[in-house]
Order: C-alpha cells, then structure tokens, then sequence
C-alpha cells in the first residue's frame, strides 16, 4: 500500500515528477521558439506580445499539478497512470503552439482544458488520501472543474473576446481557493519538496538553454564575434545557475513557507525571464535582430528573470530586505548601461558582467553571521571542522 508522500519528513521529487518536468520543458521549448523568429532582422512585436500569453496558460498546468502532488500524492499505481496521460496531452498541446495563435486556438484550449478537468478530478478524489482536508480538497477541485468549463467554453466564441474568456478562468483558479477556503482546515505545503521541485525544473530549463546554444552554432559562419558571443552565452547560463542556487538553501531550511503562492508565481517569471535570455544569446550569436529590439530583449529578461528571483528572498527573510533592494537596483542600473553598446555581442557581455557583479556583491553583503552560521549548522561535524580552521 503506497503511503501519502506527505507525511514523509525526507521527501524527495520522485522519478515521474522528473519526467513530467522533462515534458513540460518540452512544451515550454516550444513556446520558448516564438521568439527566435525574425524577418528581415525584425522580431514581430505581435509575437512578443502572445509569447507570455501562451506561456502562462502552460505554466499553470504545470503549476497546478505540482502544487496537487505536494499535497496529495502517493506515487501510486493510479497516480502514475493519470500523470502519464497527462504528459501524453500536453505533448499533443505543444503541436497547437504556433506564432499564428489564432489559427491553433481550438485545439490549443481543447488539449489545455481536457487537463485542467484531469487536474481537477485529481484534486476533487484526493480526501481520500487526507481526510483531515476534504473540505478543503473538495473544493479545489470544483473550482478547478467549473473554471476548466468555462475556459473550454472560448470554443464557442468567434470573437477575440474569447482569450478573455480563458485568462478569466485562469484568474478565478487563482483568486477563488484563498477566499473559498479561508475558514477550511487544509494542508501546509512541504516547502522541502516544492523547492526543490522548483530547482529541479530551472537545473532541465538550463540544460535546454544549453541545447538551444548548441544548435545555434550549427552551421554558423565563423568569425570573431560570433565566437564572443558564444563563449559569453555559456558564461552567461552558468552565472544563471550560480545566482540561483547558491542561496537556494534558504528557501528550503525556511520554515515560515505555508502558502505555495510564495514559491510557485515568482518561479513564473523565472522561466519566462530565463526563456527570454535564450533566445537573447541566440540573437547575439546569429546577428539577426535589429538592435533596438534586442536591447528590449535584453532588458526585459534581466528584469523579469530577477524579479522571479528576488521577491521570494524579500517577503521571507526581513533582514536583508534593502541589500535585495540595493543588489537589484545596480543589476538594473548596469543593464541598462549596457544597452548603450553598439553591437550585440557587446550588449551580451554587458549583461553576464553585470550578473557577476551581482554574486560579487551578494557574497560581499548579504551573507551576514546568523545565515553564514546557521549553513554551518546543517553540515555535519566533519565538515564544521574542516570549514572552520580553513577560516581560522
């Protein structure tokens, strides 16, 4: 009999949550491609426009679930088969992502509302599993299913009133729970397990930034700037993964977590913002974007990216409030003094100094003795001890 992942202290992401992230990434990969397309050195602003448009509806599947298997979850025969047909669904949602979203609409709410109902199913089933919040669980998933309903229900309107119609169904999954269940008992999320959850998804949304750098060299014309370029695309993807998760222990030792909002939205704009710097590098690397939208680009995915970054950090730990506000405002100040550079390879440099700058001074003022010690703290004696003559 499989036990309810929940009440277990040492919980880890389990191996179908890892192959779900992985098809999530893939429709994400996707989405993420709209922005790659140029003509004649232009990016259609139309595209910029609907790139978070179709990027939140997916992100709150994924969201969604997660939040669902943080809850409630027993890696159980029923469990794993429901998942995989859900991965199955968002693979046939990723064929109706299309820059011309208009023409892929019907089949794209179609795919998307058939899982919002599984979800939401999922949820409405799950006080079995958790008696102490059937209340609660129950109407999650009413919610869920009636807002599904009336998002699938932009299938019968042939009007752009119809996108309204979705994003309002979206919001109302958003609103309605905190107010619906404000008086219901219900469970607290694992911070743990939604951490690490949220980690493991950025490390595979790396991993394809890498892949979307590879594949732009193929077949490139050689020469000195692309070259920067590409050198500083890599750099530039692993001061992304320093800033990440050097500090990524705070959140998961943080015991103050009990809304899933605190870890789920920011991550939003992570993935966005990470999404936006990719294809950044991949312009700079083919020189095919005119440079004024590049620069926009540039500054919207330094901007989104850490303000998915930050916002967690601000609201749970108090005491280092003004260093984030202080840190934040000169990764700001000294990417927009990049946008002054001429060419693109230029611009990219600007933005990866500008990065390194920040952990330079994280490291520099933020780390003060209570965190620095309470690290110390979790290691284990050995390590203590090796840690603090080196200091000596």
């Amino acid at each position: 009999m499989k036990i309810l992942q929940y009440f277990n202290k040492d919980r880890k992401a389990t191996w179908l949550e890892l192959f779900f992230d992985l098809v999530f990434v893939v429709v994400i990969s996707s989405i993420t491609h709209m922005l790659a397309h140029t003509h004649d050195g232009h990016l259609d602003w139309n595209y910029i426009i609907k790139f978070p448009l179709v990027f939140i509806p997916v992100w709150w599947l994924w969201a969604n679930h997660t939040v669902y298997c943080n809850l409630y979850d027993t890696d159980s025969k029923n469990h794993r088969f429901v998942t995989l047909i859900i991965m199955f669904l968002m693979i046939g949602l990723s064929v109706f992502i299309d820059v011309d979203f208009d023409k892929v609409f019907y089949g794209f709410i179609s795919f998307f509302s058939a899982i919002r109902v599984i979800i939401a199913l999922l949820y409405m089933n799950s006080h079995k599993k958790h008696e102490k919040d059937e209340k609660h669980a129950k109407m999650l998933g009413r919610v869920y299913l009636i807002n599904a309903l009336l998002g699938f229900s932009a299938i019968l309107i042939d009007h752009e009133i119809k996108y309204v119609v979705v994003y309002l169904s979206i919001l109302l999954d958003l609103i309605l729970p905190p107010i619906l269940g404000r008086k219901m008992t219900h469970a607290k999320i694992h911070s743990e397990h939604l951490v690490e959850r949220t980690g493991l998804l950025m490390i595979i949304l790396l991993g394809e930034s890498v892949i979307s750098l590879s594949n732009t060299l193929q077949g490139i014309q050689w020469n000195t700037f692309n070259v920067m370029a590409t050198i500083t695309g890599f750099i530039l993807i692993g001061g992304i993964w320093w800033i990440l998760f050097d500090f990524i222990y705070l959140l998961t030792e943080n015991k103050s977590i009990k809304k899933a909002y605190l870890i789920i939205f920011p991550n939003l704009f992570l993935y966005m913002g990470l999404a936006v710097i990719a294809n950044l590098i991949r312009h700079a690397i083919l020189n095919d974007l005119e440079i004024g939208t590049f620069r926009f680009l540039a500054m919207a995915g330094i901007v989104i990216f850490f303000l998915g970054k930050q916002v967690p950090y601000y609201i749970l730990f108090p005491k280092i409030r003004k260093y984030i506000i202080l840190n934040t405002g000169i990764v700001f100040v000294l990417t927009a003094s990049s946008l002054l550079l001429p060419r693109h390879e230029w611009i990219l440099i600007g933005v990866t100094l500008t990065l390194f700058v920040y952990i330079f001074s994280t490291f520099r003022y933020m780390i003060d003795e209570d965190i620095a010690q309470r690290h110390i703290d979790k290691m284990d004696s050995g390590y203590k001890y090796l840690l603090l003559k080196k200091s000596k």
